[in-house]
């Protein structure tokens, strides 16, 4: 992936996955294994894992840098949530912005592609 920080790699991935859903659903475990599990899938090649300093405590199911990327987001009004449950998280990119920011930021495709396997993985946990 093009050197980019954190908040930009976030911002990419969730304008990605605006363009599929607005409103996340089934809480902290279930968005956390989506996540780490969209990175490992071939999707997930592209990201330096390394570089942006992701990890994944499988003991616990979480993510600590995925929890601290929801709670920048949050801070940066792009996404909304009640409380740490991430039970229903809400983004607030309209698919135009989403589109935007996707064009602007390296490797778009990817992330939209990445934020699919996420999503696939939301629903999959779900059923």
């Amino acid at each position: 992936m093009a050197s980019v920080g954190s908040d930009e790699f976030f911002a990419g991935f969730l304008a990605g996955v605006a363009l599929l859903r607005l409103r996340l659903t089934g809480g902290r475990v279930v968005l956390n294994r989506a996540f780490w599990s969209a990175l490992k899938a071939p999707e997930g090649d592209f990201v330096d894992r390394d570089a942006l300093a992701i990890d994944y405590d499988p003991l616990y199911a979480v993510s600590p840098w995925f929890e601290r990327a929801l709670t920048r987001a949050q801070r940066d009004l792009l996404i909304g949530f009640p409380n740490p449950s991430y039970q229903d998280v809400e983004i607030r990119l309209s698919p135009e912005q989403a589109q935007q920011l996707l064009r602007a930021t390296p490797d778009g495709e990817k992330l939209k592609a990445l934020a699919k396997r996420f999503v696939e993985n939301i629903s999959c946990a779900a059923s």
